[in-house]
């Protein structure tokens, strides 16, 4: 979880120091302050306050059930990024049903081994197999 968090805030710095350079070296200030209003004849705007339930205007009983869910749970951020990296890995997994199989074993082995009987004489044994299998 730790190399994750480190992993997050290193892209996380990356991205803003990309950001710093955006504006590259050819940048020329603009004639009119962005305070004041260009072309907005057309603009609405309104004073009130956003629907705090805006999934309800999609009619979606799904997505009411995941955000009725997800209220009601209150996840922690770092435990739903874990969750979906979860997700994810088990979907590769998954993914991996679908593409060949192939298993390659093999093996050897050396032993000395006493002749029958009462002698001392050894008889050197080697054994080696190789098996294939493709699905």
């Amino acid at each position: 979880m730790l190399k994750n968090v480190m992993w997050m805030s290193s892209v996380a710095s990356l991205m803003a120091a990309l950001a710093a350079c955006a504006v590259g070296p050819t940048y020329h200030r603009p004639e009119t302050p962005a305070s004041e209003p260009r072309n907005i004849a057309g603009a609405h705007f309104s004073t009130q306050e956003p629907n705090a339930a805006w999934w309800e205007q999609f009619e979606d009983p799904v997505l009411a059930d995941l955000e009725a869910r997800a209220l009601a749970e209150s996840l922690d951020l770092h435990v739903a990024i874990a969750r979906v990296h979860s997700a994810r890995a088990a979907f590769s997994e998954a993914q991996f049903n679908y593409a060949p199989h192939v298993q390659l074993d093999g093996s050897y082995s050396r032993s000395k081994e006493q002749f029958p009987g009462f002698t001392t004489d050894r008889l050197d044994i080697q054994n080696a197999s190789i098996g294939f299998d493709a699905t």
